[in-house]
């Protein structure tokens, strides 16, 4: 019983990870590859935020499932409705089995939310939503790559980047996923950096981190002047590679 309520809750852990990492980089991705700055970004937001209110109730009465295959339909016919994690080897065990199902699960779901919100604020047809669930995708897996060393060092430095991005698009401060001190001592269940999001306790606070020059920044108010628009463009050429490929 214990290893079924364990696995139930690392479950949850990975569905709230992969949600977080998810949403900041399609938030990225609207900034830097689609121009769309802070005001519209709070209109894709705020219509979120709407569409979540209405998801939370359909989750409570009928199940996450039913959930998304009412988001999918009302997607349908005008770009993909399925966002998958990528990750870098396939998984080995059932456990693993379930914890990418609910990681993909969870993917999707935010995927369907944003898609449809960018939709309603901005307008976005089919080529654009397509393009920037292809971004999303991208930008999650720059991130899982950053994260390879297996060291807490290259995870912060990865979260790191992906907050500094994020708060280019935004203008505020991001709670960064703060790792355990345990967790070394876990065994890895599956995908290296899937397993660094849901191993870190869910202790969502706001950290500093060290950039790899041991410059300490992280999570400041940005602003839309010429000096904090040049910080984006630096971040998105260390982060991104930058511009368009």
């Amino acid at each position: 019983m214990k290893r079924k309520h364990d696995l139930l809750k690392e479950k949850d852990n990975t569905r709230d990870a992969v949600a977080q990492i998810a949403g900041w980089c399609l938030i990225v991705a609207l900034h830097q590859r689609f121009g769309v700055g802070k005001d519209r970004i709070n209109r894709v937001a705020a219509a979120a935020s709407n569409l979540e209110k209405e998801v939370g109730a359909i989750i409570d009465e009928y199940g996450r499932a039913e959930a998304i295959r009412k988001l999918q339909r009302r997607l349908d016919g005008i770009c993909a409705t399925e966002m998958r994690v990528p990750l870098n080897r396939n998984t080995k065990s059932r456990r693993e089995v379930e914890l990418r199902g609910a990681a993909d699960q969870s993917m999707t779901l935010v995927w369907c939310i944003f898609a449809l919100s960018v939709r309603e604020a901005l307008g976005f047809g089919p080529d654009r939503l397509n393009k920037l669930r292809k971004e999303t995708v991208e930008n999650y897996r720059q991130v899982n790559e950053m994260s390879m060393g297996g060291t807490q060092y290259d995870r912060q430095y990865a979260f790191e980047k992906l907050a500094h991005c994020a708060e280019q698009a935004t203008g505020e401060k991001i709670n960064v996923v703060q790792e355990s001190d345990d967790y070394d001592k876990r065994a890895r269940l599956w995908e290296q950096q899937i397993d660094d999001y849901i191993k870190a306790g869910t202790h969502k606070v706001r950290a500093e981190m060290k950039r790899r020059d041991s410059v300490n920044k992280l999570a400041t108010n940005v602003l839309s002047d010429a000096a904090r628009q040049q910080a984006a463009l630096k971040v998105q050429q260390d982060f991104f590679g930058g511009g368009y490929r």
